[in-house]
């Protein structure tokens, strides 16, 4: 059987949440896939050299396009139909369409049917998006609560649903030493102590009501002369869409000595970053998954999160929850946290249990997304 891959978002160079899923979990099928099978990804440039070498039946295949848009729909598509493989597979962004094979496809959230506004093509997201559910073999998600949008939404027969959870990278995303963490600090020219937010910088990430919390945070202390008033906010992630309210309300408020804006950065200093905060902040309005918040619980970090779906399915009781529209409240979760020494030792937590799964970190790797992923598309070899 060839397995067809569309590897266009692993190739990213500054990854968000898809891209690394797609990243991850090409890597880690790299080890996995017999050698009976051939497997062909697909990619608009070539490879970086993480993915090098290639297993033996394992092959590139790089498509160029002139334009910045349409590889998927117009190059990748005719590439498809051309020499179609047996089933192809799409972990991070639409089935091309007028394909002539089985199609695999990752659904990660609906955040622009709920949230139109914070998109820039809602409709045409929510199009290709409602194409794909309903032109797709499989369907996988990364949560009960995606794939039980994505049911309501397109009316989805659910036998052909899979919920695969994703994982985080182990060998980063893990408490550092105090020196480790002070390197960190000083190269991006921060200061303990420090909450910190992971995720772009937009309206569905809901930055402004971090922004707004820590400003509320700082204020409450100031009153109750706690030695926490000089807390910081270190916002890890690019701008997005919205992003120019964000900056306003930062000069409005003139917050900017206390707010360190630092872009994108690569996984390990977001990781010794988090692993130092006194806490991390996730309001995010809608998420498919949550894997911030994985990252954050294997640093071992308290975590204030908004309290959404996805976010209860990988935090459970491991974290505190708020609504971010409620000032106060959040305001309050955050002071409880800070001020009680609310670091976990997980490595002494027995595993938690998610609809009678058994859920700790260990579940959450890409090695067992990866085997789940690869055992479904096995399934069509045997039709």
């Amino acid at each position: 059987m060839v397995i067809g891959i569309d590897a266009s978002q692993a190739i990213k160079e500054q990854k968000t949440g898809v891209q690394w899923y797609s990243y991850h979990l090409l890597l880690a099928l790299k080890s996995i896939v017999p050698p009976l099978h051939r497997v062909r990804l697909y990619t608009p440039t070539p490879l970086p050299a993480v993915f090098r070498p290639l297993p033996p039946h394992w092959e590139e295949k790089v498509l160029p396009w002139p334009f910045q848009q349409g590889w998927t729909l117009c190059r990748l598509s005719r590439e498809l139909r051309r020499d179609p493989p047996d089933v192809f597979f799409s972990p991070g962004h639409i089935i091309p369409p007028f394909i002539p094979c089985k199609t695999m496809v990752t659904i990660h959230d609906l955040g622009f049917r709920d949230f139109p506004r914070a998109y820039a093509h809602s409709r045409l997201m929510n199009f290709l998006h409602a194409r794909d559910a309903r032109i797709a073999h499989t369907i996988i998600t990364p949560s009960n609560a995606t794939r039980d949008a994505v049911m309501q939404a397109y009316a989805i027969n659910p036998g052909k649903i899979h919920v695969i959870p994703h994982g985080y990278d182990a060998d980063i995303y893990h408490p550092y030493d105090e020196q480790a963490i002070q390197q960190a600090l000083d190269h991006y020219g921060i200061k303990k102590p420090y909450v910190i937010s992971v995720g772009r910088l937009e309206e569905k990430k809901n930055t402004m009501s971090v922004l707004q919390l820590i400003q509320a945070f700082r204020h409450a202390a100031l009153d109750s002369a706690s030695r926490t008033n000089d807390l910081q906010l270190v916002l890890v992630g690019s701008r997005g869409y919205g992003y120019k309210k964000i900056q306003q309300w930062i000069e409005e408020n003139h917050a900017s000595n206390w707010i360190h804006e630092l872009g994108w950065l690569p996984s390990k200093d977001t990781a010794m970053l988090i692993s130092g905060a006194s806490a991390l902040i996730a309001f995010s309005r809608i998420e498919g998954f949550g894997l911030t918040i994985l990252e954050a619980i294997a640093c071992n970090t308290p975590i204030l999160a908004s309290d959404i779906p996805p976010h209860r399915e990988i935090g459970q009781n491991l974290i505190t929850y708020t609504d971010p529209n409620n000032l106060t409240e959040s305001t309050n979760g955050l002071i409880n946290l800070i001020n009680h020494d609310a670091r976990r030792a997980l490595s002494t937590l027995a595993p938690l249990s998610v609809n009678s799964v058994e859920w700790s970190l260990v579940d959450h790797t890409w090695s067992y997304s990866a085997q789940q992923t690869l055992n479904i598309l096995l399934q069509f070899s045997a039709h």
